[in-house]
């Protein structure tokens, strides 16, 4: 092997690594671990905070979206979350009534619907049975 492949596989190495231990300034750093440790320890700090502010950032936005939707809050400027929260859950929850009696009458409905479908048929059929229609 020459000194020219080595010196590029190194170069290729401290640049696609994402890895402390795989760059030079880790090579000729002096051994001092309180300041590696330091150094490490704030950049999972950094990582963790801007982690955090994009989790803080994305609530805020779905907060809004949901703001939005409740017809009792969409009308209010500034509405606490706890009280947002608690508006969107009673709306669902009305959502869900309103959509269990629309079920019970779509039932009904194709009930007397067929219902009346056999009533036409038998008095198609010659029958004289008296129906309320």
């Amino acid at each position: 092997m020459n000194i020219d492949l080595l010196l590029r596989a190194v170069q290729y190495v401290e640049t696609n690594s994402d890895h402390d231990y795989c760059s030079s300034d880790f090579v000729n750093s002096p051994r001092n671990p309180k300041k590696q440790v330091k150094d490490k320890s704030s950049r999972r700090r950094g990582y963790h905070n801007e982690l955090e502010r994009k989790r803080r950032a994305d609530l805020r936005d779905n907060l809004e979206l949901l703001k939005d939707i409740v017809p009792v809050c969409s009308d209010q400027r500034r509405i606490s979350t706890v009280k947002l929260l608690n508006e969107a859950s009673a709306y669902i929850e009305s959502l869900k009534e309103k959509s269990d009696k629309l079920e019970s009458e779509i039932v009904n409905l194709k009930n007397e619907c067929l219902s009346k479908q056999q009533c036409i048929k038998k008095l198609e059929n010659g029958g004289h049975h008296s129906y309320a229609m």
